[in-house]
């Protein structure tokens, strides 16, 4: 037994072309797989949100662990305060896209927005303005890391599959080998018949279409002259 191959010397061609069948079946499935862990990502719970922010020439940037407040940027009514969303702690700040990432996002309870948005930071050193109103929420797990597991699991899984059908379980084995030996026995047309064939069938097609064809316009003719059809 060759590399743990159950019979190798038999029927290789069915046993090659039946495991890339099912590899391309295996490839199909992790493609969906591969777009519906993306759809997934956007449904998990965010662990923490990033938006960017304008610091200008601040010096001192809000740092990890430090507690902010997200604001709107125009007030209910002249002379109010900005209006709170909502509280949250700075989990990091990217310097090279001014990315502000928190977590730990709380709603606060008079805030009539649901969905986690500000146009304002403010820390205890001062405020932020936000370029963009809504956060890019990051799930629990990122897609990336759902994408690639699935696919890997399913590969992985396809690859077993096919091993194990085709080359390992002699039950499935016996099938394949004896698969090819029937199509050995089968009687392949050569050039010349597959021609002269494929002429007989084009013909009859043409001559049965010519036969209806002129059968419709009898029937038509018919039923005019019975008056069933009115031109």
């Amino acid at each position: 037994m060759a590399l743990g191959i159950y019979k190798p010397s038999q029927g290789y061609w069915v046993r090659v072309l039946t495991a890339t069948c099912l590899g391309i079946i295996t490839l199909a499935l992790a493609a969906w797989g591969w777009n519906q862990m993306a759809l997934l990502a956007e449904r998990l719970p965010a662990n923490h949100y990033s938006m960017t922010i304008d610091a200008g020439d601040a010096k001192v940037l809000p740092a990890p662990g430090e507690a902010v407040t997200l604001l709107l940027d125009k007030p209910a009514a002249e002379g109010q305060d900005l209006p709170v969303v909502g509280s949250a702690v700075v989990r990091g700040y990217v310097q090279e896209n001014r990315q502000l990432i928190i977590q730990d996002y709380k709603k606060d309870a008079s805030s009539t927005v649901v969905a986690p948005t500000a146009r304002v930071v403010r820390t205890s050193k001062g405020d932020y303005a936000v370029q963009t109103g809504t956060f890019h929420a990051e799930p629990i797990v990122s897609k990336g890391v759902l994408q690639i597991g699935f696919a890997s699991v399913v590969l992985l899984l396809g690859t077993v599959l096919a091993y194990w059908l085709c080359a390992v379980r002699p039950r499935s084995s016996d099938f394949l080998i004896a698969t090819d030996l029937e199509m050995k026995k089968v009687h392949w047309s050569n050039w010349k018949d597959i021609k002269a064939q494929t002429l007989v069938v084009v013909f009859a097609s043409v001559l049965i279409s010519f036969f209806l064809f002129g059968a419709d316009l009898m029937f038509q003719a018919f039923f005019r002259l019975i008056n069933v059809i009115r031109a």
